[in-house]
């Protein structure tokens, strides 16, 4: 258990106790964080978190906010799996106005959140990993809608922050979509 680890771990090295420090979970958690990021080099024995905190967490951040940037640009490195069918289709006419297009990485999709203001970038991970499909609609040359579709189903298809596309427009999508 990581927190019965941990917690022998500062016990053995004389930390505050945790009641003398008012310590809850969360920061105990951030605790655990930063003795894993930092190891040897917390000066554990006889600080207080108060004293850790303010002399780590800058350190920290920085560390933390690395990590993240390497894990989100290996996300967004990551290639779209798509059957080759519907890889044909990119680029394909729906009617005079739509033309269907695949994401052809996570960092696509995670791009398209900020150009449509939805939370699109938050299935990147689940594309990646072939748990959903994502696609989109360009019109005149701009991102115009996004579709998921998840276990053979059309879950969503909307446009800008989630706006429901024209009625007629919409019926036209789902039925090019029910034929591919």
């Amino acid at each position: 258990d990581r927190l019965g680890d941990l917690f022998a771990a500062f016990s053995e090295r004389r930390l505050v106790t945790l009641s003398q420090d008012g310590l809850e979970d969360g920061l105990l958690w951030d605790m655990a964080e930063w003795y894993h990021l930092a190891g040897d080099r917390l000066p554990l024995e006889g600080s207080t978190f108060r004293d850790l905190h303010d002399q780590w967490y800058p350190i920290i951040r920085r560390e933390r906010e690395y990590l993240e940037s390497v894990e989100r640009a290996e996300l967004d490195a990551r290639p779209i799996p798509y059957p080759d069918e519907m890889m044909a289709l990119d680029g394909a006419m729906i009617n005079k106005d739509l033309v269907f297009r695949v994401f052809q990485r996570a960092g696509d999709i995670r791009d398209a959140s900020g150009v449509m203001g939805n939370c699109i970038s938050g299935y990147a991970q689940e594309a990646s990993e072939d748990l959903v499909k994502l696609y989109w609609l360009e019109k005149h040359g701009s991102m115009y809608a996004n579709i998921e579709v998840r276990n053979g189903w059309l879950r969503q298809l909307y446009g800008r922050r989630n706006m429901r596309l024209p009625e007629q427009e919409h019926h036209v999508v789902v039925a090019w979509l029910e034929e591919k």
